[in-house]
């Protein structure tokens, strides 16, 4: 803020009367007046600016640091107009910016060209059947459980082998890759497809060449994509699919590094929903020389491939595989050609760098151009091109695409379904199938086990399910015998044999429920309905919020019942229950019921004189009735809440022998419990886990259980345990209130079994984090049979056919010579007879005969259309 003037402080001073205010202000006038004529203008701006710099340039300051202040001023002035110059020139002199924004609905479009890069590059059926030692090479370099130090070495035996041919021959072939191509309904578009060479590896392209009119299904593209993901060489995949690219055939090879992962088993919709063109100014984009691309191939991608090879080339002295060198031979038509073109053969004698091998393939290029992925706490490599090499570039050295087309797309798909795709399929396709399969079979013996993706996740799923055996076996008990229940056996004994020998020790407890619920509480039954209680047959006492009834009628009937049992309980042989009582327990019971009966009577008998007082009166005989009437009820609970025949302990011990029961029959009958360290023979598991297979059911049954152990059995459980602590504590109070004495070993057992069952209640519960009890796991389990058929060199085809929406008729018992697709179309309800496949490649379509039906119980078929190819080898 600027320096307020003096003549401010002095207007402060004003007194407030005319005369002298008007005398005061022409004197600030005058003096104002001279003062301005005095002062430079240098100072009165200075005193009046708010910028701090100028202000210290006033005469009253020194002359030093007046200069000083000055230059600081003078500098920045400077500064401002050289900023302000040099954005003015930068945005509207050498970089001015339009954009030009258009919208436009099109009457047609040229449909795009499709890119698919299988990300399986390298077949291990192809390399086994060059050179099975290769191969085996190639599994130890990338075995994670071969040290680094020497995984690498038996490499070096294969440097004088042409790895260029290696590649060339073990690439996946055009029509081994693409199942079907079609577009709409015009028909196939196989001769569309053609190779290109790109950082992934071989990829193909497919151009229909069509002008879309309008969306439809006229204009879509169809594609089934045969992965063949069995044949993947350990190590070299991570995550197997394909990298699906969508770009104008007639643009730059943008391509290159653009890419959609679809996985296999799904069928896949990508509809198109608008194309962007983006054009750039001359003077943020261009184009460079390349040794590999004409100028009319120039693409910012193609760029960064070539300068990060030529790098790779600097570090590791040697020319890799994946080079855009090579363009010429892989994507020449004639895939039997191995000679390059002229132009990329004389650059690659003129720099006179070799080749690289094998070991320098996977040790030097390989970590320069690819990821390393932790995953379950091992290492995995992931061969694919990445941005680690092409960040360091200049824009200088490879500018941006003056002219770029992309097209906006959603994903959205599935879980393939083989009925989708069977009509897609060629005829041949079972025999093209296993011919793929057989040829397999040479990699399959020559790849370890322990790095078979397949064994691998079935090795996994064994031992999830064998944790999950130990820790089920932990908690309900590893006795062979069907018989014994975890928390309720005794030294060896079962919990029925403990309970016999106990009440045969200790009668008194049954004696006392036997004369209760026989004899005393149907004898009280009408007192307790009279003082509002109810007495149940098994003598349970239920109170209910009613007021003592005050009819007289009952309370006379009360009276009269308990002057009998009063008179009676002096003749031992008049009551129910207490003639084969042994004397001394029947003592103890006449000790607790003859206070019972007389002080009950009495109080009824006072409801009954008092009938102003009732409700008081009847509050206290209440408080008399269950004081001397609950140590029976308790001492009857010892003998009923223990009887091995008791709800809660019925279903306890039934359901642990069920599940006991299973846990055996997992142990002796799975074969999957005793599968260790890898030894795992695919056909052996696709037989015994398919869907009616034995193996397969029996899991079936052990995962119906699991609401059982997970919920209902600690349930019970903790409902047990509660009911021993409350029987041991019942146990001493009559033992106390009756005089007797009671073995505290028993005690001691019931109070085992009361914290072995609170254990189990807190830790069965636990099992529902084990990955074998989850709900996924049958499904990985069957995925899991799905591909271990397509591992499987002999067709598969003995299913159970269930015929729908057939009419009525049947198909009889015949012998055929010749039988290749049995097809079930409008057939009546059928049964048919075990039909069995004789090989012919050369036989007509099946007819079947009809002869008399005799003996036909079982539905199995041999042979039935497209039933044997593998949905994870498929992707749509």
């Amino acid at each position: 803020m600027p320096r307020k003037r003096r003549s401010e402080d002095v207007e402060t001073l004003v007194i407030a009367t005319s005369p002298i205010k008007i005398q005061v202000e022409q004197f600030i006038e005058d003096t104002a007046s001279i003062d301005d004529d005095d002062i430079s203008a240098l100072d009165r701006f200075a005193e009046d600016t708010s910028m701090l710099g100028f202000r210290y340039l006033h005469t009253r300051y020194k002359t030093w640091f007046r200069v000083l202040w000055g230059c600081v001023v003078v500098f920045f002035i400077g500064l401002t107009f050289y900023q302000v110059f040099e954005r003015v020139t930068y945005y509207f002199i050498k970089n001015p910016l339009t954009t030009r924004r258009s919208y436009e609905t099109l009457p047609n479009m040229y449909f795009p060209t499709i890119g698919v890069c299988n990300k399986m590059q390298i077949k291990a059926s192809s390399v086994a059947s060059k050179n099975p030692d290769l191969l085996r090479a190639m599994c130890g370099a990338l075995d994670e459980n071969t040290s680094n130090s020497t995984r690498f070495d038996e490499l070096d035996k294969f440097d004088d082998v042409d790895i260029l041919d290696v590649y060339r021959n073990s690439f996946q072939s055009a029509d081994d890759l693409f199942v079907s191509c079609e577009f709409g309904k015009s028909g196939s578009c196989q001769d569309e497809i053609r190779p290109m060479y790109t950082p992934y590896g071989l990829c193909y392209s497919v151009s229909p060449n069509k002008t879309i009119l309008r969306p439809g299904p006229e204009t879509t593209l169809s594609l089934v994509l045969n992965l063949e993901v069995h044949d993947i060489i350990p190590g070299t995949v991570v995550e197997p699919g394909v990298i699906l690219s969508i770009y104008d055939g007639a643009s730059s090879l943008s391509h290159y590094s653009e890419g959609i992962h679809l996985e296999a088993g799904k069928v896949v919709t990508i509809p198109v929903n608008e194309v962007r063109k983006l054009r750039l100014h001359e003077s943020s984009c261009g184009s460079t020389k390349m040794e590999s691309f004409s100028e009319k191939e120039y693409s910012k991608s193609a760029c960064e491939w070539s300068v990060s090879v030529k790098q790779i080339e600097k570090e590791c002295g040697c020319i890799p595989i994946r080079n855009p060198i090579y363009r010429g031979i892989f994507d020449n038509k004639n895939e039997n050609s191995t000679t390059p073109e002229k132009k990329p053969l004389k650059k690659w004698k003129k720099r006179k760098i070799p080749r690289c091998t094998l070991r320098q393939e996977i040790e030097c290029v390989q970590e320069k151009l690819v990821c390393t992925y932790i995953q379950q706490e091992t290492f995995k490599i992931n061969i694919v091109y990445l941005q680690n090499i092409r960040s360091h570039i200049d824009d200088n050295i490879c500018p941006d695409d003056c002219e770029d087309i992309s097209f906006s797309s959603i994903v959205f798909g599935g879980k393939l379904s083989s009925s989708e795709i069977v009509s897609l399929l060629p005829s041949d396709w079972e025999d093209t199938k296993e011919k793929r399969v057989a040829a397999y079979q040479k990699a399959l013996e020559v790849i370890p086990n322990r790095m078979i993706p397949v064994v691998r996740n079935v090795q996994q799923l064994a031992d999830e399910l064998q944790s999950f055996v130990k820790e089920a076996s932990e908690i309900f008990g590893t006795s062979e015998k069907t018989n014994e229940v975890k928390c309720l056996s005794s030294d060896g004994r079962t919990y029925e044999s403990f309970i016999n020998q106990f009440n045969s020790y200790e009668p008194t407890w049954e004696r006392i429920t036997s004369y209760l619920q026989n004899s005393l509480a149907r004898e009280l039954n009408s007192t307790a309905l009279c003082l509002g209680f109810f007495l149940d047959s098994k003598g349970e006492l239920e109170e209910s919020e009613a007021t003592p009834v005050l009819n007289m009628t009952l309370a006379s009937i009360s009276l009269l019942q308990l002057g009998q049992i009063e008179n009676s309980l002096g003749r031992a042989n008049f009551n129910y229950g207490l003639t084969m009582m042994h004397e001394s327990t029947r003592n103890v019971v006449l000790k607790l019921a003859h206070p019972l009966i007389t002080e009950v009577k009495d109080c009824v008998t006072k409801m009954y004189d008092n009938l102003e007082r009732v409700e008081e009166i009847a509050e206290d005989c209440r408080i008399i009735f269950k004081k001397r009437y609950i140590p029976l009820l308790e001492a009857s609970h010892v003998y009923t809440k223990t009887n091995p025949a008791s709800g809660a302990l019925k279903e306890y011990s039934e359901s642990v022998k069920k599940v006991l029961g299973r846990l055996q029959f997992m142990k002796t009958r799975v074969r999957m419990y005793a599968w260790n360290d890898f030894k795992i023979e695919l056909k052996e598991f696709e037989s015994l886990y398919r869907e009616t297979a034995k193996d397969h059911l029996e899991i079936e049954d052990m995962l119906k259980l699991r609401k059982s152990m997970v919920t209902d059995i600690p349930k019970l459980a903790l409902e047990l345990s509660e009911t021993f602590v409350a029987v041991t504590e019942s146990r001493r109070k009559f033992a106390v209130l009756a005089g007797i004495d009671a073995d505290e070993r028993v005690n001691e057992k019931f109070s085992n079994f009361s914290s072995c069952l609170a254990e189990l209640h807190e830790s069965a519960p636990w099992l529902k984090k084990s990955r074998f009890i989850r709900g996924e796991w049958l499904s990985r389990l069957r995925n899991q049979v799905l591909m271990a058929q397509s591992y499987s060199p002999t067709p598969q085809y003995d299913v159970t056919v269930i015929n729908q929406n057939c009419p009525e008729s049947e198909l009889f018992e015949s012998e055929l010579s010749c039988i290749r697709t049995v097809l079930y179309q409008n057939c009546p309800k059928a049964e048919l007879s075990r039909i069995r496949t004789v090989l012919n490649q050369n036989c007509p379509e099946a007819e079947l005969f009809v002869s008399e039906l005799s003996r036909i119980r079982t539905v199995r078929i041999r042979t039935a259309p497209n039933q044997n190819y593998s949905i994870s080898m498929l992707t749509a």
